[in-house]
């Protein structure tokens, strides 16, 4: 199954994130839906039944154990660049470097069971929001304006880290990804 461990966001903060996506109206934009926003720790492309088992015991574990942080949203970002984004995302940080604590023990603890994971891309914290399809500069430019000006009215929103959780990513043909948690 193809699943990721990340850690989920209050209700209360997607409504707010939710009204950012509804600002960039365009078809080559496609919103996350509400339901799906989570900050990505571990994404691995296949895991067994086994596998899934072993990781909801490890975060069971890593829950009695997790210090008290708060996350809190920085600034916008755009994936690959600005200039041609595929990904419109928030910069997440935290005030006790939790986050990277948590991939750093999460990261081991997949190479000690033998769990594929993909590690190729340096761990960034953030909240994706959307994805362009065909990003075109001279009609989805002013998106980026948007989205930055929309994302204003969140900056500095905060919560408390919850423990990370682990959920299956169900992709079926010309539909997006469905997400179920399974811990």
């Amino acid at each position: 199954m193809r699943a990721f461990i990340a850690v989920d966001i209050p209700e209360n903060v997607k409504r707010k994130l939710v009204k950012v996506t509804m600002s960039l109206n365009s078809p080559n934009f496609r919103p996350v839906r509400e339901c799906n926003m989570h900050i990505t720790l571990a994404f691995m492309p296949d895991i067994t039944e086994k596998d899934a088992e072993s990781i909801i015991s490890f975060l069971k574990n890593l829950k009695e154990n997790l210090p008290e942080d708060s996350l809190e949203i920085l600034n916008p970002i755009f994936f690959p660049t600005p200039s041609f984004p595929r990904v419109c995302a928030l910069e997440i940080t935290d005030e006790k470097g939790t986050l990277r604590t948590l991939v750093d023990k999460v990261n081991s603890f997949l190479i000690q069971e033998n769990i594929i994971f993909d590690d190729t891309k340096k761990f960034s914290p953030h909240l994706t929001l959307g994805r362009f399809r065909n990003f075109d500069k001279r009609k989805d430019f002013e998106l980026i304006n948007t989205f930055s000006k929309e994302s204003e009215k969140i900056l500095g929103t905060r919560w408390t880290l919850p423990c990370p959780v682990l959920i299956q990513s169900i992709i079926k043909s010309g539909e997006p990804p469905y997400y179920e948690r399974l811990s």
